[in-house]
């Protein structure tokens, strides 16, 4: 999908300043999600909305993408507010507290409870009367009437109060969603009954029925469909939480106590109130409480949890270790460097839970649907009350009727449908966390198994990423480790690894560098910098050429070089050539598998590097690329991944520093490898935490997979929907005697979405 593609309301690819996310309480199906969409969509400064029922939250873009201002919140909030709905901005939740809790307290869960016992301690005795049908003398007649309109009152009044609440909101939001549906269907069974009732009792002739001790009651209706809707709720609840479960898993792995050491000793103290600049101690088989560098003792860290690789990683002196980290021998002292609420474990949380709130393209389709079902519902549920009883009627043409349109409301709830796509992606981008791989959204997910091409940047991905100077070429007269000296004082102020190659080579054999150089950097190409009044240039022959060095001189050492594919970097000072540094970088042992897994896929591989020529060439037949591009600036790798979607692409770019961002932002789907927080994971749609190229082919599967699954929860809402209704209108009866009573109809109902759940969960 290109990235000019935009659609109100979906999240093709929005950029991430500006987007708030918001936890919502209340929602009861996908038509709550659909109404909350559209009020939001009508205020000023909002270009996207995209609410989710499964996640109970909405994820907000604002136009200006500085970030939305106090007011602008407050009126996100106040339009769900009036919906009837409870809202709080997702920053103000303590990141310790698992996700599932921001939509289902303690307090929430024990009333529920206490609403569940109530309605199956009622329900049961009104369960038995109904179905005894007068088979049992003390069990029918006018008492046991009374009995049962006694035991269904608080089924209905206090057990089913969320779903009375939930329609009174509808009402007043001038919507209708399932509690419309339920209540409408659960309270005209019950008043008609309870009416019923009182006529029996009270009337000398009860309009309703011949024998005033045979009236039609339907409490049974009423209590069996409750019990049934609240469990099937429960059930449903569990199932999507452990859908959203990686998030939970996520943040209870930060210890919620640290150890600090300062001059009044050691103490423990809150996790939550580390400073920056704290000193902390982590004693082996303790987590990481935060963010920090290590100032003294090493160990190894398990980053299973950030990376999804199981080997521990080596830490000493110098090392960033991260909060939620596992600590696995040696003791750590090390200093916070991150506040509260930034350490990458916060930033990977809010990632997965923007990714899991946001919609796929593929839900639009749902949606719609939700939105026209409950109004569609209410007419045919009238209909089919009006036919069989007035058009059709029969000898019990009202107890016909009314059940039959009661099992229309009870079992059209769009659940399923409102569940179908979220509750797959929540699933999906929960496992891919567990495996260091984060969507910057959901859209993302649904395009990345449409990828027919796949461009690697060299450096850092089909690379180790840690390159080391391997020769040193200086011209005649030119000393080699003042060569070295001043290439690395100008490499200084460049993140690249082979300036830091550089550098960590000047540094290992003591060479002391220059400060306080204004230096101008040319992404992809070299550095320019006056250094003790001679102007010095660090970077590509041509870098070095078009600022008018003469570069003959270094040819035949650059082919040298190169032929044992290393990277060249060139140095001129005072605009004459003055030597040659060698960086070799081992080609990741992963890398050939990575391309034979995409080739196998159908998938077009190709290599865009900057480095040169030979060396980009030999790197590409070492891993089995037979198309490669070498000496590419930032915007030559932009400019040919715009050639291959203009030639009917779907591209995928593969990076991970600073010069690929240009082009991973105009790639259809960008991955970025490392930690997530440079410039590259910033623009990227996939982070890819844990450098193995082949978790792009991973990535592409994966996706391919989820789709399968929303395709099989859609096709299976949609069924159930098209079959349902017909089946409990009666249409079939004349023909095949089949008809639904409304407790067939609640259980059906919970079913299916309960069925929905649980085929999301198998892509964990």
């Amino acid at each position: 999908m290109p990235r000019s593609e935009t659609e109100t309301g979906s999240f093709d690819n929005p950029p991430k300043p500006g987007r708030t996310l918001i936890h919502i309480q209340g929602m009861s199906c996908a038509s709550c999600a659909s109404g909350i969409e559209r009020s939001l969509l009508r205020l000023p400064n909002i270009s996207r909305a995209s609410v989710s029922f499964a996640t109970a939250s909405a994820v907000v873009q604002f136009a200006d993408t500085s970030g939305p201002t106090p007011q602008e919140i407050d009126a996100v909030l106040g339009a769900i507010r009036a919906l009837g709905f409870d809202a709080v901005p997702a920053q103000t939740h303590d990141i310790e507290q698992p996700a599932s809790d921001h939509t289902h307290g303690k307090g929430t869960l024990e009333l529920a409870d206490i609403r569940l016992g109530v309605a199956l301690i009622c329900t049961l005795p009104v369960f038995v009367i109904a179905m005894s049908h007068g088979t049992i003398p003390w069990l029918h007649g006018a008492l046991s009437n009374w009995v049962q309109l006694v035991l269904t009152t608080p089924v209905l009044f206090f057990a089913g109060w969320p779903l009375i609440r939930g329609a009174w909101r509808s009402v007043r939001a001038m919507t209708a969603n399932m509690d419309t549906l339920v209540t409408l269907g659960t309270g005209a069974a019950y008043f008609f009954s309870a009416y019923s009732t009182v006529a029996v009792s009270f009337l000398t002739h009860n309009p309703l029925h011949d024998s005033p001790l045979h009236a039609p009651v339907y409490f049974e209706t009423t209590a069996v469909v409750i019990l049934l809707i609240i469990v099937g709720k429960r059930l449903e609840s569990r199932a999507t939480r452990r859908a959203a479960g990686a998030i939970d898993h996520l943040v209870t792995l930060r210890p919620p106590r640290a150890t600090i050491e300062s001059d009044h000793g050691r103490r423990e103290i809150d996790a939550r109130s580390l400073n920056v600049g704290d000193l902390i101690v982590v004693r082996p088989g303790e987590r990481v409480a935060a963010d920090a560098i290590v100032v003294s003792g090493s160990s190894a860290l398990d980053e299973s949890l950030l990376t999804g690789e199981s080997l521990p990683i080596d830490k000493t002196v110098g090392d960033t270790i991260h909060a939620g980290t596992l600590n696995t021998t040696g003791s750590l002292h090390a200093r916070v460097s991150s506040p509260p609420g930034d350490a990458m474990l916060d930033r990977i949380v809010r990632l997965v839970q923007e990714a899991q709130s946001g919609k796929a393209p593929i839900s639009r389709l749902a949606d719609r649907v939700s939105a026209w079902l409950v109004p569609v519902v209410l007419l045919t549920s009238f209909l089919t009350f009006c036919c069989w009883y007035l058009v059709f009627p029969t000898e019990n043409s009202l107890h016909f009727a009314l059940s039959a349109s009661v099992s229309v409301l009870v079992i059209s709830c769009p659940c399923a449908l409102g569940l179908a796509t979220p509750t797959a992606i929540m699933a999906a981008t929960g496992r891919a966390a567990r495996r260091g791989i984060l969507f910057s959204d959901a859209a993302m997910l649904e395009l990345a198994h449409k990828v027919t091409l796949v461009a690697f940047d060299k450096t850092g991905t089909l690379t180790r990423g840690n390159p080391s100077v391997s020769s040193i070429y200086a011209a005649p007269g030119v000393d080699e480790a003042e060569l070295l000296r001043t290439a690395a004082s100008l490499e200084q102020s460049s993140e690249h690894p082979i300036a830091r190659a550089i550098v960590a080579e000047a540094t290992r054999r003591g060479l002391s560098l220059a400060t306080g150089i204004d230096t101008t950097i040319t992404a992809g190409s070299g550095l320019k910098a006056n250094l003790n009044g001679r102007t010095v240039l660090v970077g590509t022959m041509d870098f070095l050429a078009s600022h008018g060095a003469d570069t003959s001189p270094l040819a035949p050492t650059v082919e040298r070089a190169a032929g044992r594919a290393e990277s060249i970097v060139a140095v001129a000072i005072a605009d004459q050539p003055s030597g040659v540094i060698g960086i070799s970088d081992a080609i990741r042992p992963e890398a050939a598998e990575a391309v034979d897994r995409l080739n196998a896929m159908g998938i077009r591989v190709v290599l865009l590097s900057g480095d040169h020529e030979h060396a980009v060439r030999a790197a590409a037949a070492s891993v089995g690329i037979t198309e490669s591009h070498a000496r590419l600036r930032p915007e030559d790798k932009a400019a040919l991944i715009k050639s291959y979607r203009t030639s009917g692409e779907l591209v995928a770019m593969v990076g991970d520093g600073v010069n690929d961002a240009p082009a991973l932002a105009l790639a259809d789907v960008g991955f970025a490898f490392g930690s997530g927080v440079d410039a590259a994971a910033e623009v990227a749609d996939v982070t890819i935490m844990h450098n193995d190229p082949r978790s792009v082919a991973e990535t592409i599967a994966f996706s391919a997979r989820t789709l399968a699954i929303i395709r099989q929860n859609l096709c299976w809402a949609f069924l159930y929907n098209v079959v349902s209704i017909p089946l409990a209108a009666g249409v079939f009866y004349p023909f095949t005697g089949w008809l639904l009573s409304p407790m067939i109809a609640g259980l059906a109902m919970s079913l299916s979405s309960i069925s929905v759940v649980l085929n999301s969960l198998r892509l964990r």
